[in-house]
């Protein structure tokens, strides 16, 4: 077991098990698979750890200031990813740059589904470690 994880546990104590907690539906939308968690409704824009997490998260990338040019080149990328893959691109923009990030899409988007569904998966674990990092001691 990884030392953050042990940290978290030994933080939070009374959090279940969290193996497998986060599932992917056909649209596309995150979804919790534990059935109280999900019954307190879906993540406010489909993805898990949207608003302040994310915005400071894009910030640092620079995607908060994007060009027009730029942020037309992102959303046709990720519209075609999300059509291509049936959900949409995830990668842990702290460990990116603007640059790597659309240097990314273009090369994942090439991918086939299933080698991108496990990036994606790895992708949401790292947010998760780097997200651990930042409240744990």
């Amino acid at each position: 077991m990884d030392d953050i994880v042990k940290q978290a546990m030994a933080k939070w104590p009374q959090v279940p098990d969290c193996y497998g907690w986060l599932g992917l539906d056909a649209r596309g939308n995150w979804y919790l698979r534990d059935e109280r968690a999900q019954a307190q409704g879906a993540f406010a824009s489909g993805l898990p750890g949207s608003g302040s997490w994310a915005d400071a998260e894009q910030a640092s990338a620079a995607l908060d200031a994007l060009t027009d040019a730029e942020r037309s080149a992102f959303q046709t990328l990720n519209s075609a990813y999300t059509a291509k893959h049936g959900f949409p691109f995830i990668i842990a923009v702290r460990d990116n740059s603007k640059d790597s990030i659309l240097a990314a899409f273009q090369t994942r988007i090439g991918n086939d589904t299933e080698t991108e569904f496990t990036t994606a998966c790895a992708q949401v674990e790292r947010i998760a470690e780097l997200r651990l990092k930042a409240i744990l001691p």
